[in-house]
């Protein structure tokens, strides 16, 4: 079938069915005329509405310019905002690690079975201690994977665990992510006028030998990144040892914030209490923070 010879309209209804990122990639350099029809606005605000990205509701806070080509692409709405929520990333190498009172960097990296040397300075003493990188098989949990979390790692937020040291062990090892809510597609008039709710879930356990201890805290910044707009701590969270593993859940949900969110900051810290030496830190998965259409608009 010749589809050069379609009527516009029936060729914008074939078009919106296809993924956006077939329509970029392939579809607009066909010929002039498809070009011309998915570089509308147009043709991207009847596939949003279409594939359900914006509710009615939404169409209240857009402004007359609104890129709807970027809504789609994007889609900012009921998805997972947080990078690497189970730690599986491996790609690429973790150049610092943070404690509450250290800083360790790497110094060497080349090893075949993935362990790499790095350097500890404590106190003006220098020591040395293994930092494993591990690959996550699919084991599951009530459908949730899991993962030892003994650090906080800022490349790609990779997760490592601790195999060996000395007081490296008994420290708080955190890992934080900032969100800039403009560049996951969200734009200023819905964040300030229809104020979205912001949620935050979290997961983590202990090793069925060694108890744990859990802390989570969130922050709304405004523009600057420095003012804080809402704050949420979950408070010290005590896991005892159990015969079985359990897992308990952390969820918060931002509304009503006021105007000028433009950036979650997220920061969970994990350690166990009997700081043991191995792999018995607690472990944290499935974090996730998702913006959410609420049922009606805020009067």
């Amino acid at each position: 079938m010749d589809l050069s010879q379609l009527p516009e309209e029936v060729l914008n209804l074939i078009l919106r069915h296809l993924p956006a990122s077939v329509l970029l990639r392939n579809c607009q350099y066909v010929c002039k005329r498809w070009h011309s029809v998915i570089d509308s606005q147009a043709f991207w605000k009847f596939k949003a509405e279409e594939e359900k990205k914006h509710l009615q509701i939404v169409k209240k806070c857009v402004p007359a310019n609104f890129d709807w080509k970027r809504l789609c692409l994007k889609g900012p709405f009921n998805k997972n905002l947080i990078q690497n929520p189970f730690g599986e990333d491996l790609a690429g190498i973790c150049s610092t690690f943070v404690s509450s009172y250290l800083y360790v960097n790497v110094v060497f990296t080349s090893s075949r079975n993935r362990q790499k040397r790095i350097a500890l300075t404590i106190n003006l003493f220098l020591q040395a201690i293994t930092v494993e990188f591990e690959k996550v098989t699919p084991r599951t949990i009530k459908c949730y994977k899991k993962l030892e979390f003994n650090g906080k790692c800022f490349n790609r937020q990779q997760r490592c665990k601790l195999t060996s040291g000395t007081d490296v062990v008994q420290c708080w090892c955190r890992k934080s992510q900032t969100i800039n809510l403009l560049e996951v597609g969200l734009w200023e008039d819905i964040l300030d006028n229809y104020q979205p709710e912001i949620c935050i879930e979290d997961w983590y356990s202990s090793h069925r030998d060694c108890g744990g201890e859990y802390l989570m805290k969130v922050k709304l910044l405004a523009a600057d990144k420095r003012t804080v707009l809402q704050k949420y701590n979950s408070g010290l969270k005590i896991v005892p040892i159990q015969p079985v593993q359990c897992w308990e859940k952390v969820i918060h949900v931002f509304y009503n914030y006021g105007p000028g969110v433009r950036y979650v900051k997220f920061k969970h810290a994990a350690k166990d209490v009997l700081f043991w030496k191995g792999h018995f830190g607690t472990w944290v998965t499935k974090t996730s923070l998702t913006v959410r259409l609420k049922d009606h608009v805020k009067k």
